[in-house]
């Protein structure tokens, strides 16, 4: 239970803060959160709430995690060795498929836990819009498998994707153009109120799935957002089918 020393602690530690917040406000900051932290429930519990706090005094936090307990104790679950190269994991293909697996599951834990909280988050990987790129890493010489360096962090089609819903949501005109086609802007608000975390991800996974040239990335891009609470559902059942036929073949 709350007392008045906590609500006063709690006060003299925001007061202490202000130069910061104002100073970093609207910025972008990364938190990275690993270890013991993402084992013990209570202080999971606790990054969440000082994260969220970061979103509502006005700053952009994100959430770089790991999860290397876990992907050990589902690897050994698995029936697999679990072997380490100078400190580094040795990562062979069946590795790499439990790890992202396990990897997805933790994320997908931390955007419900946000949720949770009153934050809206959506929770993306790597892969996603090649929002990170790496060379292969060797450990002294030695080849560790499907393990990576990162050479370059990729924000544009987040930052793309978050312009432009601010873009659409906020435009002064009554009427605006997604692709070739106006449409009312309140009629456009009320579709963008429908979107969800999960619709964020469907939007990355069309973009990064794309096989055809796309001539004007603004405009397909808009329209993807506009369309994603209509389409989603649609693209994952064709994309389930076309997962099942493969295997049949198999």
């Amino acid at each position: 239970m709350e007392t008045l020393e906590n609500w006063q602690e709690k006060a003299e530690v925001l007061i202490e803060a202000l130069p910061y917040i104002q100073r970093f406000r609207g910025k972008i900051i990364v938190v990275k959160y690993g270890g013991s932290a993402m084992v013990d429930h209570e202080l999971k519990k606790s990054v969440i709430r000082d994260v969220a706090l970061l979103k509502l005094v006005g700053f952009r936090p994100i959430i770089v995690h790991g999860g290397g307990k876990e992907i050990t104790k589902w690897v050994n679950k698995a029936g697999l060795e679990t072997n380490f190269v100078n400190g580094l994991r040795v990562t062979d293909k069946d590795t790499m498929e439990i790890a992202e697996m396990v990897l997805n599951k933790i994320n997908k834990g931390l955007v419900s836990m946000m949720e949770k909280v009153g934050i809206h988050a959506v929770g993306i990987s790597g892969k996603d819009g090649t929002t990170l790129k790496v060379d292969k890493k060797l450990s002294k010489g030695q080849d560790i498998g499907f393990v990576g360096e990162i050479k370059e962090v990729n924000t544009r089609l987040l930052e793309e994707l978050l312009d432009n819903i601010v873009e659409m949501y906020c435009c002064p005109r009554q009427t605006q153009y997604v692709g070739k086609q106006p449409q009312t802007t309140k009629a456009i608000r009320l579709r963008l109120d429908k979107l969800t975390s999960q619709h964020v991800e469907y939007i990355f996974d069309v973009m990064s799935n794309t096989t055809q040239p796309i001539k004007n990335i603004m405009a397909y891009l808009r329209t993807t957002i506009l369309n994603a609470p209509t389409t989603m559902e649609h693209y994952y059942q064709a994309q389930g089918n076309w997962l099942t036929a493969q295997s049949r073949k198999e």
